[in-house]
């Protein structure tokens, strides 16, 4: 109780969305303030960076501060006492800025319809262009197994756009 006594408690949070950093847990983090009204164009740019807007859930006071944990090492100058922030320096190290894609690819897979897609073989325009012979005798009776073996002089061209020709021989 006495240790308590001579420490002070320090009440300070990171006002970063996602961010825990908490000067009683973290003591090996800094915390510094957002700039002054009197320097309007940097507290604008660090308002944007840590994505957060003044109203009614959020008041930027004296005690709002951001830790350390989003600045990155050039941001520091190093004095004998301490580190402190360099005067331009902006809050630029944050979750969704994290240029390291932690995730991998998903796998490539081939689905059945995939599969199935890849096994039909579909035909050129030139393969399309053919030509049949087909029997001019009894076209309209029905073909028996005994005269399936006879040559017909009827030539059939089926072309690309679906159209058919008859030339006879």
């Amino acid at each position: 109780m006495a240790e308590e006594a001579i420490t002070p408690k320090r009440d300070e949070y990171c006002c970063v969305p996602q961010c825990n950093g908490n000067a009683r847990i973290h003591k090996d983090l800094s915390f510094h303030r957002i700039p002054s009204l009197k320097i309007p164009e940097l507290r604008k740019r660090w308002i944007i960076a840590i994505r957060r807007d003044e109203g009614p859930l959020f008041k930027i006071g004296n005690n709002t501060v951001v830790c350390s944990r989003h600045f990155k090492t050039e941001d520091f100058r190093w004095t004998l006492v301490r580190k402190c922030l360099k005067p331009d320096a902006v809050p630029s190290v944050f979750p969704w800025t994290s240029e390291v894609n932690t995730r991998k690819p998903p796998k490539e897979r081939a689905s059945v319809h995939k599969k199935v897609l890849a096994e039909i073989h579909v035909p050129s325009l030139q393969e399309f262009h053919t030509t049949v012979d087909l029997p001019t005798e009894n076209l309209n009776e029905k073909p028996s197994l005994e005269k399936s073996n006879e040559v017909s002089d009827l030539h059939v061209e089926c072309n690309a756009n679906g159209t058919t020709k008859d030339f006879r021989r």
